[in-house]
């Protein structure tokens, strides 16, 4: 067993002490809240998400429905109309290594960038049984017009519901290190563009850089209990629009599905599409004295299926060993823990993450994302402090396995409607091309910098 295997194995004990532990403590335990805010923790008005809430790809995100008639929804018939408009610049000044004091003015220098987006839609339901939302955007400087958003919804007896279209979706519960979202996990670009909800929603937007999947997803609700079935064609690399006929062999297969046992809700997945790597996931969620405490784990299987056979597929080094040199497993696991303070005006989250799919500097499989080896985060929000209008946001994220971390102290302040102005420092720590520099949590890439965010950003809802 190679030097990564320990790893899990010592994880999954930890998850399995967390899943006894909220299980002995019951009686002060409240049920788990299908709605939760972290995804706007540096935020006051941030969309909330859940376990496989429909959400935009990165870029404009669309303005939520109004809350209409309170006595029945599905009755409801008028067109409502929404839209959104985003405007983010940043400005930053630093070195690009550690300053210099015989030198200060080596390795300085600056950088701008900017982005503008902005989103129209409608929603109507025709019958009790249908609901058609459709959701054009703009985003600059790419990729320009797109349709963000077109779902039609439909129910068939208040027991099985579908909904087919052009929408993103978040699966898992994790909001830095998103290793159980699946189904975006295959989305070209990923391990690229994989900026983390609290960069990619409060510091600066990132436009679209791919147009959403074709989506069918079927849901079949067993009281708290829900079983899901996902089926979607990616419209750039995957047989749609290329050939002009969706291929079946190239789609998206997924499975999902949640169940509620007591405080803990618990949600087991699966996803497989061709040419990339099967997953399958098991996550918790639950709340222990009154901490928001998440676990889950995924497991990649690197075989091919045929429709006689499953062939191993070679991928060296790290993973568990199941059987001769090829067949092996890949483990990643998460836990995360939040709370907010209402009276003082806090907000903490924590994660800690193990990657077991890559090492620091080296990747397992093709398909793999993530800062490799073992990482933790902490973010914390100050708002408002002595009543000063000023808020202040930390982040501290660090690398276990190679030394590389970032900190960020940024203070947050809104002087006028509409518009929040972020000022503060920025450093990165650890050697050239480690996990946190090339998981792009540093714009710029700089070892010290000062940064200045702006973000102007009004929605409308009719």
């Amino acid at each position: 067993m190679n030097r990564s295997a320990g790893g899990p194995h010592r994880l999954f004990a930890v998850a399995a002490l967390l899943c006894l532990s909220s299980a002995t403590l019951w009686a002060q335990s409240t049920p788990p809240s299908s709605n939760n805010d972290l995804d706007g923790l540096f935020t006051d008005n941030g969309a909330t998400g859940s376990t496989d809430a429909a959400q935009p790809v990165p870029g404009p995100q669309a303005a939520p429905s109004p809350a209409v008639r309170a006595d029945d929804l599905t009755q409801d018939h008028t067109i409502h109309y929404f839209g959104s408009l985003d405007v983010y610049g940043l400005l930053g000044v630093g070195w690009s290594d550690w300053p210099d004091p015989n030198n200060p003015s080596s390795g300085l220098g600056w950088e701008g960038s900017g982005s503008f987006s902005a989103s129209l839609g409608f929603e109507v339901r025709p019958a009790p049984e249908l609901r058609i939302r459709a959701t054009l955007s703009y985003s600059w400087p790419s990729p320009g017009p797109q349709v963000s958003e077109l779902i039609t919804d439909f129910s068939v007896r208040e027991a099985v519901f579908f909904r087919l279209g052009i929408y993103g979706y978040t699966w898992g519960n994790s909001q830095f290190f998103q290793f159980s979202n699946l189904p975006a996990r295959s989305l070209p670009g990923w391990g690229v563009s994989n900026e983390p909800l609290w960069q990619r929603n409060n510091l600066i937007s990132l436009p679209p850089l791919i147009p959403p999947p074709v989506t069918l997803k079927m849901s079949i609700p067993f009281g708290l209990d829900n079983l899901a079935f996902l089926v979607r064609l990616d419209t750039e690399n995957y047989g749609f629009p290329n050939p002009t006929t969706p291929d079946p062999r190239y789609a998206g297969y997924g499975v999902q599905y949640s169940m509620v046992t007591g405080p803990i809700e618990w949600t087991l997945a699966g996803f497989w599409q061709h040419l990339l790597t099967p997953r399958s996931s098991l996550s918790l969620k639950t709340s222990i004295l009154g901490f928001d405490l998440s676990a889950e784990t995924t497991m990649a299987f690197p075989v091919g299926l045929t429709p006689s056979s499953v062939v191993p597929i070679a991928a060296v080094g790290g993973g568990i060993y199941v059987g001769g040199t090829l067949q092996r497993i890949y483990p990643t696991a998460v836990l995360g823990l939040s709370r907010e303070w209402t009276d003082a005006h806090i907000k903490m989250f924590a994660e800690y993450a193990f990657n077991g799919e890559r090492d620091p500097g080296i990747s397992w499989l093709s398909d793999e994302a993530g800062p490799g080896g073992h990482n933790t985060v902490l973010a914390l929000r100050f708002k408002d402090m002595a009543s000063s209008g000023i808020s202040l946001n930390m982040l501290w994220q660090h690398n276990w396995s190679d030394g590389s971390g970032l900190i960020s102290p940024l203070f947050e302040v809104s002087p006028v409607a509409l518009t929040t102005i972020q000022l503060g420092p920025v450093f990165l720590y650890g050697a050239d091309g480690s996990e946190t520099a090339n998981n792009r949590q540093v714009l710029g890439g700089k070892r010290v910098e000062l940064l200045l965010l702006v973000k102007v950003s009004d929605s409308y809802r009719q």
